[in-house]
C-alpha cells in the first residue's frame, strides 16, 4: 500500500501552489510518482497495487480541487452521502471504472491550456455534423443564438417556477432520486424545492444557488409551451421527461464534479452569463488541458456531463438561469 504520509504531503504540497500551472504541474510529477511506485511492486501483489493507485489517484484528483477552490464543505458532502444508499454509491463506482475510453484527439484534441471550447452557430451546424464531430466523441461545444426564440427567454424566474410548482402541489413530491432539491449555494434552512422556491427576499439579496430535475408530468407538458428541441439534434434523437434547473446569482456556483448518467446533455443558458471550467476524463488528462466555456443569453451548451468534470461560475451581479436535458 502507498504510504499514508506521502498522501498527506502531496496534500499540503498541492495547498501551498497559488498559479495553476504550478499546481498542474506539481499534480503531473505526483502522478508519475504513484504509477512509478505501483509499477515496482506489481510481482508481488498487483491487484493492491492497482486499486491503491487508484485511490490515490482519488485523493490526489481531490486534494487538486480544493486547491483550485472548488471546495465541498462538509455539510454539503454529507447531506449528499446519506441521500444515497450503499447500493447506489457502488452503482456510481461502476459506472466510472466501466465507462468506455475517451478518444483523446476526438474529445479534445486542438483545444489550448485555459482556452475555449468550440462555438458554432444554430442555423449553420448540420445533423450530420454534430453527431458526428460532438456527440459521438463527447467534444463539448457551444451553439450561439440558440434559444433567442423560446418564450422561457422573457419568462423564467424564480416566481414564474414558483406559481407553476403551486399550481401542481404533487410536483413537489421526490421522485426516488429526482426531483429533489440541488442546495449548492443554500442556507441550510432550505432542505426541500418548495422552500427554495419561497426564498425569502432578505435571503434572496444575498449570493444563492440550487438546482433540480423536473419528473412531474404536469409540469413537463406546461415547459413545453416555452422552448424548442434543437434542430441540429439526430433524427433518432430521443428525450425523456425530465428537464434539469440550474438558477442562482452566486458567482461560485457548482464545484468541480462528474455526473454519473449514461447520455450527453444539451443546457441552455435562459438568463445571465455563465463560465464552465471543464476538465478530461483521467484517460486525457496527458493530452488535453482544461477548458472553458463562455456562455450568454441565448447560447446552448452540449457536453457529455460523465465523461468531462466541471464546475460552473457566474458573473459578478448576474442572475443565471439554465434549462436543459439528456438525450440519445
Amino acid at each position: 500500500m502507498t504510504d499514508p504520509k506521502f498522501l498527506l504531503e502531496a496534500d499540503k504540497l498541492l495547498g501551498q501552489q497559488s498559479k495553476p500551472e504550478a499546481r498542474e504541474a506539481l499534480l503531473a510529477d505526483l502522478i508519475a510518482e504513484l504509477k512509478d511506485r505501483a509499477g515496482s511492486r506489481r510481482r508481488s501483489v498487483p491487484g493492491l497495487n492497482r486499486w491503491s493507485l487508484l485511490v490515490c489517484l482519488t485523493v490526489l484528483v481531490h486534494a487538486y480541487s480544493v486547491s483550485r477552490g472548488y471546495v465541498i464543505t462538509p455539510g454539503q458532502w454529507l447531506a449528499s452521502w446519506k441521500q444515497k444508499p450503499c447500493a447506489y454509491k457502488a452503482w456510481m463506482f461502476l459506472l466510472e471504472t466501466a465507462r468506455h475510453p475517451s478518444n483523446c484527439e476526438a474529445t479534445c484534441g486542438g483545444l489550448s491550456h485555459n482556452g475555449h471550447v468550440d462555438i458554432e452557430y444554430y442555423h449553420n451546424l448540420t445533423k450530420e455534423r454534430f453527431e458526428k464531430v460532438y456527440v459521438r466523441p463527447a467534444r463539448p461545444v457551444i451553439v450561439r443564438n440558440s434559444t433567442l426564440d423560446w418564450p422561457a427567454m422573457a419568462s423564467f424566474n424564480l416566481s414564474f417556477f414558483r406559481d407553476l410548482y403551486d399550481k401542481y402541489p404533487k410536483s413537489y413530491a421526490p421522485h426516488h432520486y429526482r426531483n429533489k432539491l440541488l442546495p449548492f449555494r443554500l442556507p441550510m434552512k432550505y432542505k426541500k424545492l418548495q422552500q427554495a422556491f419561497h426564498m425569502s427576499e432578505e435571503d434572496q439579496a444575498k449570493p444563492w444557488y440550487f438546482g433540480w430535475s423536473n419528473v412531474d408530468l404536469n409540469v413537463h407538458f406546461e415547459l413545453q409551451n416555452y422552448y424548442k428541441v434543437p434542430h441540429f439534434l439526430p433524427e433518432d434523437t430521443e428525450h425523456g421527461q425530465m428537464e434539469w434547473f440550474f438558477m442562482g446569482t452566486s458567482q461560485e456556483a457548482a464545484y468541480l464534479h462528474v455526473d454519473h448518467t449514461i447520455k450527453p446533455a444539451w443546457q441552455a443558458q435562459i438568463r445571465g452569463r455563465k463560465v464552465w471550467e471543464l476538465h478530461p476524463p483521467a484517460e486525457c488528462w496527458f493530452q488535453c488541458p482544461p477548458v472553458r466555456a463562455h456562455l450568454q443569453d441565448g447560447d446552448l451548451f452540449v457536453i457529455d456531463p460523465s465523461v468531462w468534470y466541471h464546475g460552473t461560475f457566474i458573473y459578478p451581479g448576474e442572475l443565471s438561469i439554465t434549462f436543459g436535458m439528456e438525450f440519445v
